[in-house]
């Protein structure tokens, strides 16, 4: 009778193994598009930073250039 349990021992451990990759497999997945979104979006963030500030330098100096000129 215990030589007929093995084979359901390995089974249940198979399956278990499985069903940790298959679930570390998604959460990576998830991961992985989530980062990719998150890095996309701080792309356009800087991009807007960084075209707002020059528009203020560029403001800021025309401003002073002005001045000096009066």
């Amino acid at each position: 009778m215990i030589k007929n349990e093995n084979g359901s021992v390995t089974l249940i451990v198979l399956v278990t193994i499985l069903f940790i990759l298959i679930v570390l497999a998604t959460n990576l997945v998830y991961i992985s598009a989530k980062r990719k979104s998150q890095l996309q979006e701080s792309m356009i963030l800087q991009n807007v930073y960084d075209t707002g500030l020059k528009k203020t330098y560029d403001e800021q100096i025309q401003k002073r250039n002005l001045e000096s000129a009066q």
